[in-house]
């Protein structure tokens, strides 16, 4: 059960912040509390205590948010981002065996995809 809890306040928090809404905002939009909303985010109370949120404040919080429970109940979109650091290492491992019109082939090619 703790499982679910973590991944409804990942989302709600994941959908808050990407509709630009502070806690006191989407509060308002909700009408719940937002020491609420930020303990619906953490998946617990002060306490440790896990957070079981019912249906009627997921729908309020959904509507805050302009979304459906059914939303907050998939697992966070977000995807880990690759670091420019990583992409480049992995670039030059791709590139150590090429020849070098294969570099300057993918070279153009970045340079018409980036533009």
């Amino acid at each position: 059960m703790e499982d679910i809890v973590k991944t409804i306040g990942k989302r709600i928090k994941e959908l808050r912040e990407d509709n630009g809404f502070s806690k006191n905002h989407l509060a308002v939009l909700s009408g719940i509390h937002p020491a609420w909303i930020s303990r619906l985010e953490m998946g617990h109370r002060k306490t440790g205590k896990l957070i079981t949120p019912s249906i009627i404040t997921l729908q309020k919080i959904a509507k805050g948010l302009n979304t459906s429970i059914e939303t907050l109940l998939k697992t966070t979109k977000k995807q880990p981002t690759l670091q420019d650091e990583t992409i480049l290492k992995e670039v030059r491992h791709l590139l150590k065996n090429q020849t070098p019109a294969n570099k300057q082939l993918l070279l153009l090619l970045v340079r018409k995809v980036l533009r």
